[in-house]
């Protein structure tokens, strides 16, 4: 009795595997299964349990697959605008640089820098809204005796912060149509920069430091009571070789800033020193008026302040 339920079992499973899985036009295959099937009530009711077990099976794994996921979406990026308009309306004005503010930073800053590159002394000037904000010094003007640089009377060598002026010069005659910032230098002047490259060089490219020219220091410092020769003569004997194209590479030259002094003398019709001489006092003097002390800087003698000198 036992062997045969068993063998009513493996006729049921067969029997469900044909349903299941054998195509419909399979039908002497069908045919052929059939017959080796003797199909008894129980079988009947087996094959329906199993059936039926395996539609449940089956509409469970098709509700789990259609069931969203429930993991949290992650917000869409806001835009620019709306990032903005997210943040409060009400911003703080920036704060107002004041003379405390300078001073405490110049303070932390300034004897650090003294120290580390072994400067005796330097000047601070900081201008705001036209109206000097700190004038202050640091360091000392005499370091055996312990002289402290102070900023109305210990004077500095200007080097070559004195090129501002000559930039001031241009631009003023710029401004006043006698000059033009991209007009070849050749057309302001009494002798020829040589075309070695087809771009001809312009103030614009001089007051960058892009006009191309080869730096040398020959005749560019002069001992001290030596006759200085006049711009023109100095500029036409020792015209560089151009080793740039213009506008492509900064070089720094000397020569062409003497050469857009030279320019502006021309132009204005009065002598380069004379032309600067109208600017407002800066406070400094000709070097003639310089008395050096025996540390490494300058003191004020016999200079009141009045107009600007070079």
């Amino acid at each position: 009795m036992l062997a045969d339920k068993n063998n009513n079992h493996w006729k049921a499973l067969i029997w469900v595997f044909m349903l299941l899985f054998l195509k419909p036009d399979h039908l002497s295959l069908h045919v052929m299964l059939l017959g080796f099937l003797t199909h008894t009530n129980e079988e009947v009711r087996l094959m329906r349990k199993i059936l039926c077990l395996l539609q449940v099976s089956l509409l469970l794994t098709i509700c789990c697959a259609s069931v969203p996921s429930q993991e949290p979406k992650a917000a869409p990026p806001q835009k620019p605008e709306q990032a903005a308009a997210a943040e409060p309306q009400t911003k703080e004005p920036p704060h107002e640089l004041t003379v405390a503010d300078a001073t405490a930073w110049f303070d932390g800053f300034m004897p650090m820098q003294l120290e580390r590159e072994d400067i005796a002394g330097a000047v601070v000037l900081v201008v705001k809204d036209g109206k000097v904000l700190l004038a202050k010094g640091y360091g000392y003007k005499d370091v055996a005796k312990k002289v402290p640089v102070t900023p109305d009377s210990t004077l500095f060598r200007p080097g070559s912060i004195s090129k501002l002026f000559t930039w001031t010069a241009v631009m003023q005659l710029v401004e006043q149509g006698k000059l033009n910032l991209d007009r070849d230098v050749n057309d302001y002047i009494d002798f020829k920069i040589p075309a070695t490259y087809p771009q001809p060089i312009t103030l614009r490219h001089i007051m960058t430091h892009t006009a191309g020219f080869e730096e040398s220091i020959k005749d560019l410092i002069m001992p001290e009571g030596s006759p200085l020769t006049p711009l023109g003569s100095y500029l036409s004997q020792h015209i560089p070789k151009r080793i740039f194209a213009p506008g492509t590479v900064p070089a720094y030259s000397n020569y062409a800033a003497t050469l857009a002094g030279y320019i502006v003398e021309r132009v204005s019709g009065r002598p380069f020193n004379d032309y600067v001489a109208g600017f407002r006092n800066t406070g400094a003097c000709s070097r003639r008026q310089l008395v050096s002390d025996s540390e490494r800087s300058f003191t004020l003698h016999d200079c009141p302040p009045a107009r600007w000198q070079v």
